[in-house]
């Protein structure tokens, strides 16, 4: 489970603060983990938790017209709901193979429409890239960082890591 990586983290802090702790060894304990769990991690790193007003609560979960949730929910069930969105967003993305984990990270972030296009959106150069069977989407990944059109650092920093721990072609 995800409370079986806390120790791995504690170390990895432990070590970085004392000062021995390369950045090797913090990407092959990050390696060590489940891919999933990688995944379920960057999430929680970047969104944050949220428990404010607004449709967004847990780790980034959006609200669906009809569920019966609060916004004081706890660790576990936030824990719950994301592992409950990624299976679901999983399912639109499992048939494009060692990018499926990368792309259902990414579309948690900004949904699987502004990838795979819809009526409203055309399908990304990302996903045109990979069901050409092209190797070569890394910007294209990375350029999934815009908020109004403007690049937001933050957005591009989350981008890399993803990219760095979850895509396995490289």
């Amino acid at each position: 489970s995800l409370h079986d990586a806390l120790p791995i983290y504690i170390i990895i802090f432990l070590l970085s603060f004392i000062g021995l702790s390369a950045k090797a060894q913090k990407t092959d304990a990050m390696m060590q983990l489940p891919p999933i769990q990688r995944a379920a991690l960057i999430i929680k790193h970047f969104e944050g938790w949220h428990s404010g007003k607004g449709p967004y609560i847990g780790w980034g979960h959006r609200i669906q017209p009809g569920e019966k949730l609060s916004h004081n929910i706890t660790r576990q069930q936030g824990d719950s709901l994301l592992y409950e969105d990624l299976r679901k967003l999983f399912n639109h993305f499992k048939g494009y193979g060692d990018y499926a984990l990368l792309l259902t990270v990414l579309s948690y972030n900004v949904g699987p429409a502004k990838i795979l296009g819809n009526g409203k959106y055309k399908p990304s150069r990302l996903i045109l890239k990979i069901r050409q069977g092209r190797k070569d989407i890394k910007q294209d990944y990375l350029d999934f960082c815009r908020w109004k059109g403007r690049v937001i650092p933050s957005i591009k920093k989350r981008r890399w890591t993803e990219f760095q721990y979850l895509c396995q072609v490289q």
